[in-house]
Parts: structure tokens; sequence; C-alpha cells
């Protein structure tokens, strides 16, 4: 099953292979979602992708860390994936 297909949206980072992504409670409602979420993520690893993931919670409290593995992650260089 390719990647992009199963793995929702991926718009955000494409450009660069960096996925940031804001987690929250409301994403992990029950044990089907988080499983779902985690092969998600899988997918997207197993696709060139780097997924960076933060709370809300430490985006609103503590923003200056959560924009420094941003900007770190996005500060790599390697070749964008391509999306089938």
């Amino acid at each position: 099953m390719a990647a992009s297909s199963s793995a929702g949206s991926t718009s955000a980072g494409c450009s660069t292979g960096r996925l940031p992504e804001a987690d929250g409670l409301l994403k992990y409602q029950g044990r089907a979602e988080a499983i779902a979420e985690l092969r998600r993520d899988r997918l997207l690893r197993e696709a060139g992708y780097e997924v960076v993931h933060f709370t809300w919670q430490e985006l609103f409290t503590e923003p200056t860390p959560v924009v420094a593995r941003i900007r770190q992650a996005f500060a790599h260089g390697r070749p964008v994936p391509a999306l089938t």
C-alpha cells in the first residue's frame, strides 16, 4: 500500500521531506485510532519522511524547544521522497 494513499495528508512538508505534526488527545480517542496513527506514522517514515511530533500543550507552553526541533529537522539536507 502506498504511503500517500493511506498516510493521510502530507502537504505540510512535502517539498522538504519533513512533516511537523501536532498531536493531541482528540487524535487518540480509542485503541483503533492510536493503532491507525502509529501505522500512518510508520508508512510516512518508510516512504522517507521525517515526522516531527509535538503536542499542542508543548507548542503553547514551551514553544522554543518545539520550534528548535522543527528547525533542526528542516535543516537536514536529504532528498525529497517522491509520492506515488
